[in-house]
């Protein structure tokens, strides 16, 4: 013996029947299966139908038969009166709420909300409101009116009363309240209703914001493009279309196209770059609110996402960043041989959306990032390719504690530290030591009663661009580092405002000459041989007198004066430096008397040059590179 149990639907009611069975001959097995059968599809149809939304042509009211009622607009605010002390029991006796459809074609319905109210008739009671409010919504109401004559007919009765024209939104959360007319106190039936969105199938069919429309898709590797065909999309508009990666919501990843209403092919393709797990195609309509439909195909390509590992060198650092959301546990480990990795202590991570990082990872082909799931493990390993030496096996391979040969590093590095510190202090010392007497000798050697103060330089030039001026200020560095006191005069910009005067008193004035100096060469003049000493001269009243003219560049494109002999600018240099070493000032203090130390010296050089370069032609070639040497290099 066998018992089955069937199951109908009886008023929204479950109900269970249970039935002995007897399997007493093959036919009468077969007919039992044919009436399980039968019986489960009419349960499935019933349960189908219950969830239709039903369509209406056109909204109103409705009442029981015979009973006469209209509608009329909701009064205004009232207070409700004292219930009467016949009016015993409850007037509403049960409260039905659904969501309808009216349409005027297809793909263009409107929801509206149902309301049918049973009750017991009262010959106080003359109508029933009916209101709806939602969240940010203001409150509609209709009132539903009973005829004077009914009252009599329909005493003690219950009477059937209809509503459908209150329009609501999809997915629209509602309060329904339900009063008597005149309003009673305690006699309010009030229920929240949900109103279905547009997962249910018929409104997804044919309610213009819910109609999203269906995608399907084909992958080509080889150009990484999605192709992708959209059918059972809504009419006369136009359709939008988007690859986007699904966290919170949809990111777009920047490829989107649009298919316009006209197009017979409804179809597009779209680029990507990786095909992820959270790759979504998503298309919507072109109406305000449109909902949209989403298909993420690739959502078991977990694997995808491991191949996003990072190593920082100079940092030492190991990274991964999920490009998709996703749960997961990851640890370092040591790959000892193919699928065998041991985890590290005390690396375990968990990441969903933020980056994860390793901190002093030295790189090696057994290090790996192992990833684990629900649905399995993945063990990533960056450095395969990496060069190891010979000497590194499984033997040293990271464990728990901190590996010796690590300590003995450290250890060599603070040894190397302390070593170049203190070689360096030493160094350093030794430097200053040498320097301060450097520079007690030349103070000795520049204080000595029997000879004068060295001469001031000054260097007289006109800017002829910004190249030049860099290079003359360099010439005034190399003499200033050979300890004399330089003053710099532009020329230019001295004859403009004409208020500086020259004191020739000990000066040695050299001019570099460029082509801007060519406007100023009436007032330049050479002074022939008396160099110290002069009196005072002031530019704009009198001759200046040169005593060196120099010049920086190739003389290809340097015009220069016949008056003047020029001195390459590198003889002037080597002149200049043998003056200020203490070694040759002595030498040439045994050669000349102290009267004219200064003037002779000077002399004696600026002859020796003129004599060489009488009769050969001008070469003042000389680069940044000779120009910017300093005189450390000069005396070395």
């Amino acid at each position: 013996h066998t018992q089955l149990i069937l199951w109908t639907l009886a008023d929204n009611t479950l109900v269970s029947h249970r039935i002995d069975l007897h399997w007493a001959t093959f036919f009468e097995r077969v007919l039992t299966m044919k009436v399980i059968a039968l019986v489960a599809l009419f349960f499935c149809s019933s349960v189908l139908a219950w969830d239709k939304i039903d369509r209406i042509q056109e909204c109103g009211h409705e009442c029981s038969e015979g009973l006469l009622c209209k509608t009329k607009p909701h009064s205004s605010f009232s207070f409700c009166q004292k219930l009467p002390a016949f009016i015993t029991g409850p007037v509403f006796q049960s409260v039905d709420i659904s969501t309808v459809m009216k349409c005027e074609r297809k793909q263009k319905c409107s929801l509206h909300l149902k309301i049918n109210a049973r009750l017991q008739f009262n010959e106080n009671i003359r109508g029933v409101k009916m209101c709806f409010t939602s969240a940010g919504a203001i409150e509609q109401c209709k009132v539903i009116k009973f005829s004077k004559d009914s009252n009599k007919e329909f005493k003690e009765q219950q009477l059937q009363v209809q509503y459908n024209c209150f329009e609501v939104g999809i997915g629209q959360q509602i309060y329904v309240t339900l009063q008597t007319v005149p309003y009673y106190c305690n006699l309010t039936w009030s229920q929240l209703y949900h109103v279905p969105d547009c997962s249910h199938e018929d409104i997804r069919k044919d309610v213009p914001i819910c109609i999203a429309g269906k995608l399907d898709y084909i992958v080509d590797t080889e150009r990484k493009m999605l192709s992708v065909e959209v059918s059972e999309l809504l009419k006369d508009r136009d359709y939008n279309m988007r690859l986007c990666h699904k966290w919170h919501s949809c990111e777009s990843t920047g490829a989107y196209t649009l298919i316009r209403s006209e197009d017979p092919m409804k179809n597009a393709t779209l680029p990507y770059s990786r095909l992820l797990p959270c790759l979504c195609i998503e298309g919507w309509s072109s109406i305000e609110d449109a909902s949209r439909t989403q298909l993420c195909p690739f959502k078991n390509r977990t694997e995808e996402l491991w191949s996003g590992i990072n190593y920082n060198a100079e940092a030492q650092e190991l990274s991964w960043e999920p490009a998709c959301p996703t749960d997961v546990k990851i640890n370092l480990c040591w790959r000892a041989e193919e699928n065998l990795c041991s985890n590290f202590a005390n690396t375990s991570k968990k990441a969903q959306r933020s980056k994860v990082k390793y901190t002093q990872v030295e790189p090696n082909p057994r290090m790996c990032m192992k990833f684990t799931t629900e649905t399995g493990s993945w063990i990533k390993c960056p450095f395969t390719y990496y060069h190891v030496p010979a000497d590194v096996g499984p033997n040293t391979a990271p464990s728990d504690s901190t590996p010796m040969w690590m300590v003995a590093l450290s250890l060599s590095t603070v040894t190397v530290v302390i070593v170049v510190a203190l070689v360096g202090h030493v160094m350093l010392t030794v430097f200053q030591r040498r320097n301060r007497k450097r520079k007690s000798d030349r103070q000795q050697l520049t204080h000595k009663p029997n000879l004068p103060l060295q001469p001031d330089v000054t260097v007289l030039f006109s800017a002829d661009d910004g190249v030049h001026t860099s290079l003359v200020k360099a010439f005034e560095q190399y003499l200033k580092d050979l300890h004399f006191s330089v003053t710099l005069i532009n020329l230019d910009h001295t004859f403009e405002k004409q208020k500086f005067c020259l004191d020739t008193l000990n000066v040695t004035v050299i001019l570099v000459w460029s082509n801007g100096c060519a406007k100023h060469l009436n007032r330049l003049v050479r002074n022939n041989g008396n160099i110290l000493p002069r009196a005072k001269e002031c530019l704009h009243s009198a001759l200046i007198k040169v005593d060196i003219v120099t010049c920086i560049g190739n003389t290809a494109h340097i015009t220069l004066p016949s008056q003047f002999n020029v001195i390459p600018l590198s003889r002037v240099k080597e002149i200049f430096a043998m003056i200020s070493f203490p070694n040759a000032a002595a030498l040439l203090d045994l050669l000349f008397s102290v009267e004219d130390y200064r003037s002779k010296q000077i002399l004696t050089h600026l002859e020796g040059s003129l004599s060489e370069l009488e009769n050969t032609s001008t070469e003042c070639t000389c680069d940044e590179t000779s120009l910017l040497g300093n005189a450390s290099v000069m005396r070395k």
